[in-house]
């Protein structure tokens, strides 16, 4: 309640835009971790003498051996949606679990030399062959697993323009104004991968090249599938803050309206509803950000068959995504990736029934016709929700 009562409202842009600076002050001074130290010898980098040289990180180009001999998890793949901060649609992962803390870095690497001609294939083959040479920056993220909840802390390196190949770690800032928005916008530190030809494929359309995505071999879609059990850790938090005495949570506003909340007996489960949202379904197309590379669409077939009831089960977003499992799908959570784990990947739903693990067969229209009950839902129970105090049950009293 104390959190509520002296929770800040922004209601222009000046403000929001001080909200943010705010935030990432409070965020760099109150980071556990002020220097690469804590990281494996191998990413840190040395003088010819062999001194750790203080605050640079590197990635080392005999990265796959290292991995193997040392139980880490690290894969090239190609996103399907957004990618990292550079403009590439290839990426490597490193995640190095540790008993204390779990450690994942992120790169972009050299596009394909055909890229759009090879966008089918899930292996990376960089047009320089050089899979741990990354751009302009490093994406790091910790997650103290001491700690209750476990705390997740964002760190962006850009490289050094002295030390070829390396990355500088700031100790005084994250080291670019993005902080802000990345920890506004995603609930949890961590979000899990979604590789070209991860479990689903689809039929991939541009301007040069139609054709079925390629499915991942059995040990690159193994190694995935650890990479994003790790990245699916449940509770984790960005931690708080205090400011002239009252608590700066980062992450999402704690009243922040989420996706898939709804009344009991609420009438947007209801088959009339439903009915109704999935006849005014829509097109969506997938696409990365690099370039478009990656591109699927999905258009509704207005003879096919919505079973409402399947959709309707289907809609309990908040049944994982609640603030304990999974973190909430919130008011600035962008509804293109809603439409991307619904439609592109099938990733969400994961399950119509938190007892059964296996996710619902829906077609692809009734996953069009669940992405568009979702948003209408919103709008539709939006006064319910401010009055439901859903949101205390999201943190425990101390």
């Amino acid at each position: 309640m104390n959190y509520y009562v002296n929770h800040k409202v922004y209601t222009n842009s000046t403000a929001l835009t001080e909200r943010y600076l705010e935030l990432e002050e409070l965020y760099n001074n109150q980071m556990p971790l002020t220097s690469a130290s804590f990281l494996p010898t191998e990413f840190l980098e040395k003088n010819e003498s062999g001194e750790i040289v203080p605050n640079f990180v590197v990635i080392p180009e005999n990265l796959t051996e290292l991995s193997r001999a040392k139980n880490w998890l690290t894969t090239s793949y190609k996103t399907r949606e957004l990618g990292g901060f550079d403009d590439s649609n290839n990426l490597l992962i490193v995640a190095i679990p540790s008993e204390r803390r779990d450690t994942v870095l992120q790169i972009s690497i050299a596009k394909d030399a055909q890229p759009f001609e090879s966008i089918l294939d899930p292996i990376t083959r960089p047009h320089n062959g050089n899979l741990t040479g990354g751009f302009e920056t490093l994406t790091m993220i910790t997650v103290d697993k001491t700690t209750n909840p476990p705390l997740g802390q964002l760190r962006i390196l850009k490289k050094s323009p002295i030390k070829p190949n390396s990355y500088y770690w700031n100790p005084e800032t994250t080291n670019t104004i993005g902080t802000r928005s990345c920890i506004s916008c995603h609930s949890t530190p961590f979000r899990a991968i979604s590789p070209v030809g991860y479990k689903f494929t689809n039929e991939i359309k541009t301007a040069f090249v139609t054709g079925q995505e390629k499915r991942m071999d059995r040990e690159h879609e193994s190694t995935v599938n650890k990479i994003n059990e790790l990245l699916s850790r449940s509770g984790v938090s960005w931690g708080t803050a205090k400011k002239d005495n009252r608590e700066v949570r980062f992450g999402p506003d704690i009243d922040s309206q989420p996706w898939g909340w709804a009344p009991t007996g609420s009438m947007t489960r209801k088959q009339e509803f439903i009915e109704k949202c999935a006849s005014e379904r829509t097109a969506f197309s997938a696409t990365s950000r690099a370039g478009g590379h990656y591109r699927a669409e999905f258009k509704p077939d207005e003879t096919a068959s919505v079973n409402w009831q399947k959709v309707a089960k289907a809609m309990n977003c908040i049944s994982c995504h609640n603030g304990k499992n999974r973190g909430i799908i919130h008011n600035e959570f962008s509804p293109s990736t809603v439409a991307f784990k619904i439609i592109a990947t099938r990733e969400m739903p994961e399950s119509d029934d938190p007892e059964n693990p296996l996710a619902p067969e829906l077609n692809t229209d009734e996953r069009l016709a669940l992405y568009s009950c979702l948003q209408k839902e919103r709008q539709a129970v939006t006064q319910e929700w401010k009055k439901s105090g859903w949101w205390m049950t999201r943190t425990k009293c101390k």
